[in-house]
């Protein structure tokens, strides 16, 4: 069972991710005086990066987990459990 049809709302599940190389930056103002993240400075700052999550036919360079086991509530990526059945 594929983990977006397990969790089928789109709130519930990532379908794309990006690590970045450096830290949100308190200097550049993505992280408040309280710790959070001020989404509209990360989402200036990083316009390319988050331009490519959107982009279509883009491939995450993360590989995100594709299946969902009830019995463990473990995420695992398909190609992975293929290989583990072999």
């Amino acid at each position: 069972m594929t983990l977006q049809r397990e969790t089928p709302a789109s709130s519930t599940h990532a379908v794309r991710a990006l690590l970045l190389p450096d830290p949100p930056s308190i200097d550049a103002g993505e992280i408040t005086d309280k710790g959070y993240i001020n989404q509209r400075a990360v989402l200036t700052r990083r316009k390319d990066s988050v331009d490519a999550l959107y982009t279509p036919g883009h491939v995450a360079p993360v590989p995100l987990p594709t299946r969902f086991d009830k019995t463990t509530r473990e995420c695992s990526n398909q190609d992975s459990a293929h290989e583990s059945e072999a």
